[in-house]
């Protein structure tokens, strides 16, 4: 579904990094934004609207959320406000939104080999970068696991939930990084939406249905156990209201009506809906 306002400049001049960082949208240390060397290839390509050859037009889910804490100035402010918004946080100017591996090189208690994909800290209280230990305590304000279409990963080696747990679960017990745990801090699930309106479960979460799939398929019974276990702590997460909801559709929405209200050029602003993975449709006759 196109984003009210952008139709017609999916095949707008080149747009280049240098572009956003001139314009304040994105940092000028962007390159510290852990993007492999094909990512920053698919990043330049999706800009620029003329991609090479099998690389993708619009931003895939991995590429998206390591685009969202490369943000700068109303670029980020804005992100940042959708997050808070579906969380019921009162936005401030002094967040910050930064990826999850910045915020584990920083807080090195990780628990498992899964991390969240971003976190929202206060610039006021978090050390930018310059200490080897900077503040956790009320410094972090939001964590947010951000998925298109892609399955709720599964964890197997978690150390507080025996045998199979995921993301849903383990995430906000602590079990990636005992510095992000609910509900001294806030969870977000960033989600395509159903009908309008955030889904839960998100797809592949862990069913009654699922593990009746799986048991058709010759599963061991101690690995459905396991399956069971795992969809009561989902229960448990989902009725205490853990996970916060937010939308692609609606974050897209805002960013294309703050950037326009900002005095962005129309170009830039479809360039940066790409690079959040937003498929823009061309015009028309």
């Amino acid at each position: 579904m196109p984003v009210e306002g952008t139709r017609g400049v999916l095949d707008a001049p080149a747009i280049a990094i240098a572009s956003l960082t001139d314009n304040g949208l994105i940092q000028d240390s962007w390159r510290d934004s852990w993007l492999t060397v094909k990512q920053e290839e698919s990043l330049r390509g999706i800009l620029s609207g003329m991609p090479m050859p099998g690389q993708p037009r619009h931003a895939t889910e991995p590429l998206a959320t390591k685009f969202l804490p490369m943000t700068s100035g109303v670029l980020e402010q804005t992100v940042i406000s959708v997050f808070c918004a579906a969380a019921k946080v009162e936005p401030k100017t002094s967040y910050r939104l930064i990826s999850g591996a910045e915020f584990s090189k920083y807080y090195h208690r990780k628990r498992s080999g899964q991390q969240i994909d971003m976190v929202v800290v206060d610039r006021a209280l978090w050390a930018n970068g310059d200490s080897e230990s900077p503040a956790i305590e009320g410094a972090t304000i939001l964590a947010i696991e951000a998925k298109f279409a892609a399955d709720v990963a599964k964890i197997d080696n978690c150390l507080r939930h025996e045998g199979y747990s995921n993301q849903i679960v383990c995430y906000p017990a602590g079990c990636a990084n005992d510095a992000l745990v609910h509900p001294v801090v806030k969870f977000v699930w960033l989600g395509l939406s159903k009908k309008s309106e955030p889904s839960w479960p998100p797809t592949s979460a862990v069913t009654e249905s699922w593990i009746q799939r799986q048991k058709d398929k010759g599963v061991s019974q101690q690995t459905l156990d396991e399956y069971r276990r795992t969809l009561g702590n989902q229960q448990g997460v989902t009725e205490q209201g853990v996970w916060n909801l937010a939308v692609w559709d609606d974050l897209y929405r805002a960013v294309e009506l703050n950037l326009v209200d900002e005095g962005i050029d129309r170009e830039i602003i479809a360039a940066v809906l790409r690079a959040m993975g937003c498929r823009v449709e061309p015009a028309r006759d």
